[in-house]
């Protein structure tokens, strides 16, 4: 929602008042309204190609006037809106808006005047491209959480004419980055510097701007919490995401293996010697622990050292995500799950637990006619994370680097069953359409 004004000296007190309009009525509601200025008359941008501001140049023929003049408006944006039903009691409903450029290669809000109908000469920089990212939050904020959306826009920025004949040059945007990455990973591009080249050759098209190896890692190494909120996004728009069975297990990420390595790594400290059982060896490094739907999706994950406690790593995932807290689900997994206060913690939050009986236990344990299948299924999301995913060639040196990449690694295959189950795809975890 928004609202232009023309600048001039003599009202930019009335603009100043310009924040907190209304109230104004709608069919049964009333509306406060809150907007507020961001320039005046003396404080306008010095460089209208590179303007961060609400306000624009417009060529405009004033009233009485025959010769058009340069002049300045304003776009006012809304902050907030409270609403009251005027036809029974109740609460306000507060909605804010929240405006940023994050994530979107420049802080320039306005583009070149590319209209078909405009004369070259009256041509400015008033073609409104706005933000890259509007956060929306409905609720009052001293009362309880807030329903919170984002909204990423691509504004189609670069390439943009400038007045010294160049064109304006944007650096890559977060949602180029994750889809860079995503890339990287399902066409098993181990080594940055090879995956760069291929997306220079043949992506160039999809991203204008494509960085160096250096920039390209940086970006990538601070992008991990993002990550992690698109993989929360994308699981929960799967119709799996509500399947009533869960399978639990972890596997190895190994960081080193020759002695010098453990002694010289960033890791120390965080990486430790455990053992894989599938392999029948030790390894040095950390460990990746899953908890997953019968497809494959990721409902929760943690890295933790090698030596942490399974059941432990279990019990604090299912802790710290509230959305989690189902009675009535199934959680299957190996031996190596067996503890007593472990089935105990998990019976008072409703969940069953099937796993494999041991010699000591002399009365059969429920549902075990289903543990050989389904316990196969875990096992193949982990070798799909290893061999075509390649989260044993991860690359990473450092516990970010390699915190990362893992977690790149879990985003490729959640986009991939993302796609597969809203179009269709029988098998939902196959990764074979997209990697080459």
């Amino acid at each position: 929602m928004a609202r232009d004004r023309h600048l001039r000296k003599q009202d930019f007190q009335e603009a100043r008042c310009a924040c907190g309009l209304g109230p104004f009525a709608q069919r049964s509601q009333q509306h406060l309204m809150t907007v507020c200025p961001d320039c005046g008359a003396g404080t306008l941008p010095s460089s209208p190609q590179s303007n961060p501001r609400l306000c624009y140049p417009v060529w405009w023929t004033p009233p009485f006037q025959s010769e058009p003049e340069l002049d300045w408006f304003h776009k006012y944006v809304v902050e907030s809106i409270a609403e009251q039903e005027t036809t029974a009691s109740g609460d306000h409903v507060w909605t804010t808006y929240d405006y940023s450029t994050a994530g979107g290669g420049t802080s320039v809000l306005w583009g070149g005047d590319d209209g078909e109908f405009t004369d070259d000469d009256y041509r400015t920089y008033g073609q409104w491209r706005g933000y890259s990212q509007v956060t929306t939050q409905v609720g009052d904020p001293s009362e309880g959480t807030q329903l919170t959306t984002r909204t990423r826009y691509y504004r189609g920025m670069d390439g943009q004419p400038l007045p010294d004949g160049g064109t304006r040059s944007v650096q890559l945007t977060d949602a180029e980055l994750v889809t860079l990455a995503v890339i990287q990973a399902l066409l098993g591009y181990t080594s940055e510097h090879r995956f760069l080249r291929y997306a220079t050759a043949h992506l160039r098209g999809l991203f204008p701007y494509l960085p160096q190896r250096a920039a390209y890692n940086q970006r990538l190494r601070n992008a991990g919490a993002m990550m992690q909120h698109l993989i929360a996004v994308l699981a929960r728009d799967c119709p799996s995401w509500h399947d009533d069975l869960w399978l639990v297990d972890s596997t190895p990420v190994e960081c080193g293996r020759s002695r010098e390595t453990v002694k010289r790594s960033d890791m120390a400290g965080y990486a430790s010697y455990g053992y894989c059982s599938s392999h029948s060896r030790f390894f040095w490094g950390l460990r990746l622990h899953l908890l997953a739907t019968p497809s494959g999706l990721p409902v929760a994950y943690a890295l933790t050292s090698a030596k942490t406690d399974e059941r432990d790593t279990a019990l604090a995932m299912l802790y710290l995500d509230p959305t989690l807290d189902r009675p009535g689900q199934v959680l299957m997994a190996d031996k190596g799950y067996r503890s007593a206060p472990f089935e105990a913690e998990l019976r008072d939050r409703g969940i069953t637990l099937i796993r494999p009986s041991i010699r000591s236990e002399k009365t059969a344990r429920p549902l075990q006619r289903f543990l050989k299948p389904f316990r196969q299924i875990i096992e193949s999301v982990n070798q799909t994370l290893k061999a075509q995913l390649d989260l044993e060639r991860h690359g990473g040196r450092t516990l970010t680097g390699v915190v990362v990449r893992v977690w790149q690694r879990l985003l490729a295959l959640t986009a991939a069953i993302w796609h597969n189950e809203h179009h269709g795809t029988h098998t939902l975890r196959s990764l074979t359409a997209y990697d080459h």
